[in-house]
C-alpha cells in the first residue's frame, strides 16, 4: 500500500515474479484511487483469480497466463499461441490454456 502511494499516477505496475509480491487488495485500491495508471500481471494472488474478480474486467489491467519459458521457446511459439487464444476468445470457444485448479495447472 505504501509503495503504491509513492508511485507517480502514470505508473504501470508489472509483476512477472510471484503473486504474493503484490497485495491484490492494495493493487485494486491503488487503481480505484488513481494512485497508479494500470497493471500488467503474469501472476496474481490468488492464482488463479476467481472468474468474477474485478481485475478481469478492469481495462487498465492486462493479465497474461502464468507460464515460464526460455526466450527461444517464447519467440517460436508465443505469437501463434496468442493468436489461437484470441481466436477462441473472439468466437466464444473454450480458451485452450484455461487454468484448471482441479488438474493442478
Amino acid at each position: 500500500k505504501d509503495v503504491f502511494a509513492q508511485m507517480p499516477n502514470h505508473a504501470v505496475v508489472v509483476n512477472v515474479g510471484r503473486g504474493p509480491l503484490i497485495s491484490t487488495k492494495d493493487l485494486l485500491a491503488a487503481l480505484d484511487s488513481g494512485e497508479i495508471a494500470g497493471a500488467a500481471l503474469d501472476v496474481t494472488e490468488p492464482e488463479p483469480l476467481p472468474d468474477d474478480h474485478p481485475l478481469w474486467k478492469d481495462p487498465r489491467v492486462v493479465i497474461t497466463p502464468h507460464i515460464a519459458n526460455t526466450r527461444n521457446s517464447v519467440r517460436r511459439h508465443l505469437g501463434a499461441h496468442t493468436a489461437k487464444v484470441a481466436a477462441a476468445f473472439e468466437t466464444g470457444e473454450e480458451i485452450p490454456t484455461r487454468v484448471d485448479p482441479n488438474a493442478g495447472y
